[in-house]
C-alpha cells in the first residue's frame, strides 16, 4: 500500500521480494482455505504499534482483490487509522459513525484504484465508539461485509496497547 520513493540498496530489493513472495503465500493459502472452510474475514493485528500490520493487511486486500476476488479492506484502528492516507480516500465518515449508529455500513463504502476492491475508513476517533465495539452492531457489519464480498479483510489495532481488537 505505501511505497518508498528512496533508492533501494540491494538488500532493500532482497527484503521487498521477500516480503512480496510471503504476501503471495498468504493470499493463495487464503484463497484454498476459502474453497473449504468458508473463510471469508481476516483480521490482522499486531502485538505493539509500527510493527507493519496496516502495510500487511493492504498488501492482503490488493493481493486478494488481483486474483479477482471482491474484497474489501476495513479500518478498524480506530485510534490510529492510517490506510485511508495510503489509498489517497477520506477518513470520515467510516466505521465509528456505523458502530455508534450514525449510519449504515453500505453507505461508507468506498472505491479504490485497484480493480474488486473497496474501502471502510476508521472515521473519527472519540471515546464514545469504545463503548459501542461489544454490541451487536459490529457483529452486524461484518455479516452485511460478508454477503456482499468473498474477503473483508479488516485492519485491527495493536492488541497489547488498545482493548478495541479484542473486542472486535
Amino acid at each position: 500500500v505505501l511505497q518508498n520513493s528512496r533508492p533501494q540498496s540491494r538488500k532493500d530489493r532482497l527484503w521487498r521480494a521477500t516480503y512480496n513472495d510471503a504476501v503471495a503465500g498468504a493470499v493463495s493459502m487464503l484463497v484454498r482455505k476459502a474453497k473449504t472452510d468458508d473463510q471469508h474475514v481476516v483480521l490482522v493485528s499486531s502485538a505493539q504499534p509500527g510493527e507493519g500490520k496496516s502495510t500487511l493487511a493492504g498488501q492482503l486486500a490488493i493481493g486478494l482483490a488481483e486474483t479477482g476476488n471482491s474484497t474489501v479492506l476495513v479500518d478498524f484502528d480506530l485510534r490510529r487509522p492510517t490506510l485511508h492516507k495510503a489509498l489517497g480516500l477520506s477518513l470520515s465518515p467510516g466505521v465509528t459513525n456505523v458502530i455508534c449508529g450514525d449510519a449504515e455500513i453500505q453507505t461508507l463504502i468506498q472505491p479504490t484504484s485497484h480493480e474488486s476492491l473497496s474501502f471502510i475508513s476508521a472515521g473519527e476517533w472519540g471515546h464514545s465508539p469504545l463503548n459501542h465495539l461489544s454490541g451487536s452492531r459490529v457483529g452486524d457489519i461484518f455479516g452485511q461485509l460478508r454477503s456482499k464480498y468473498d474477503f473483508v479483510i479488516v485492519d485491527g489495532s495493536p492488541v497489547l496497547t488498545v482493548v478495541d481488537t479484542r473486542l472486535i
